[in-house]
């Protein structure tokens, strides 16, 4: 599979899951650090050993180095689900989508810096017009009454979206040195193994016999949907070989899933400003990817 085949089912996917996560998280009961965890548990790491052993080949180059971005990567992304969970519930959509596109910045900041992979001149105007098109999209969002701007829901926010960055990033520098079956295996492993630490109170104090069918399919639904969201964003992160490239083209989901929204779960959105992000963001993903 060629990597802009698994960009376009990357998109697909990231839609499927947007829609859900954002449903899901005004409509389950659970606690932040919960839902989460228990998505990893039953859906992501499930399907990551079931793949990784379809795959084979599962080989690693331990060292001293690995083990601590290993370490660190688990605890950047456990950190970003459990605050984008917990920030959707209190940030508009619109505010939410805005301050994620730090996560972007994030990557190709370090993607530049600690592993020399930068952007040419075209692909460079090509993610700022993927960025500006992603906040259009977001901005189209208009509720039916006012939400207020929360301050520290914003700064969870911005955690959240620069520990995903910094995440992805170490990511690209783990791939390097262990095979993909290995990093579905032990890599999805050590992410929900932070997530249940980042949750343990919580967990411990959970009446999981109070949990109804839709909390344990909604969960596990969520997971999966993240653990294809994952195979596809690794897959294309390893055939790209370019971490700064494959963020920058992936900000195209947020128009995507702005529009299916407007489409799905008839949101109200100011169509103008929708479409104008779309038309903005697809010139930006040609520039970029060509």
């Amino acid at each position: 599979m060629t990597w802009q085949v698994s960009l376009v089912l990357f998109f697909a996917t990231s839609v499927s899951l947007n829609l859900w996560r954002r449903y899901f998280s005004q409509k389950n009961k659970l606690h932040d650090k919960v839902t989460p965890a228990l998505s990893y548990i039953l859906g992501v790491v499930p399907l990551g050993i079931i793949v990784g052993l379809a795959l084979g080949d599962v080989k690693a180059d331990i060292t001293a180095k690995l083990l601590f971005q290993l370490v660190f990567m688990a605890l950047c992304i456990g950190l970003f689900n459990w605050l984008s969970f917990k920030s959707l519930k209190q940030l508009s959509v619109a505010a939410f989508l805005t301050l994620l596109q730090l996560a972007t910045v994030t990557s190709i900041i370090l993607g530049w810096v600690l592993l020399g992979e930068g952007l040419e001149s075209l692909q460079v105007l090509g993610s700022i017009l993927l960025l500006y098109g992603a906040v259009l999209a977001a901005q189209a969002h208009q509720s039916k009454r006012k939400v207020p701007f929360r301050g520290s829901a914003a700064s969870l926010a911005v955690i959240g979206a620069v520990s995903l960055g910094a995440g992805v990033a170490t990511e690209k520098a783990i791939l390097e040195h262990v095979s993909l079956s290995w990093y579905f295996i032990y890599g999805f492993g050590l992410q929900a193994l932070a997530l249940v630490i980042i949750g343990s109170k919580q967990l411990a104090a959970q009446d999981f016999r109070a949990l109804t069918k839709f909390d344990w399919w909604g969960s596990a639904l969520l997971g999966v949907l993240s653990a294809v969201l994952g195979f596809f964003f690794i897959n294309t992160l390893v055939k790209a070989d370019n971490v700064s490239l494959v963020v920058s083209l992936t900000t195209f989901q947020l128009p995507l899933s702005a529009l299916a929204s407007y489409i799905i779960l008839k949101e109200k959105e100011n169509s103008k400003k929708l479409y104008l992000g779309l038309m903005v963001g697809f010139v930006g993903l040609l520039l970029t990817a060509l």
